[in-house]
């Protein structure tokens, strides 16, 4: 094969293969994500995760992390992120542990000392838990 041709399969390669990446990243990834609301969770208040993460993250990690959790606790925060949803901090027993959720609803109506019901996926520990894609069951 001569010059020419070899670059110009090294060219087409290379288009398809940003354009397969851009797909995937801005496109695919974007319109398919769990749906918690539709997956049965697994019930847990909140001060006992936090306590399970705390004591032996590996195990809690095996238990929770990637599953659909119900995390029943007292909100002691509420803000919003970078995108504009409203996240949601839930009291634990430990003053330097929450259950941080982020809510799917941008216009949650939640206020501190409010006792709720989120339905999300846990994402894991820092020093907080981590709950994403949630929802309030009982606003």
């Amino acid at each position: 094969m001569n010059k020419k041709k070899i670059i110009l399969y090294i060219f087409v390669i290379g288009l398809l293969s940003a354009v397969s990446i851009w797909y995937y990243a801005f496109v695919y990834s974007k319109n398919n994500h769990r749906d918690a609301a539709k997956e049965k969770g697994l019930v847990v208040n909140a001060p006992n995760l936090a306590e399970e993460y705390n004591n032996n993250e590996q195990n809690a990690n095996a238990k929770y992390l990637d599953k659909t959790l119900e995390v029943t606790g007292v909100v002691t925060e509420v803000g919003k992120n970078q995108d504009g949803n409203v996240t949601v901090a839930l009291k634990t027993n430990d003053i330097m542990t929450t259950v941080f959720c982020t809510l799917k609803d941008s216009v949650a109506r939640v206020k501190p000392e409010q006792t709720v019901i989120v339905k999300g996926i846990c994402i894991g520990f820092t020093s907080d838990v981590k709950i994403k894609d949630a929802y309030l069951i009982n606003p």
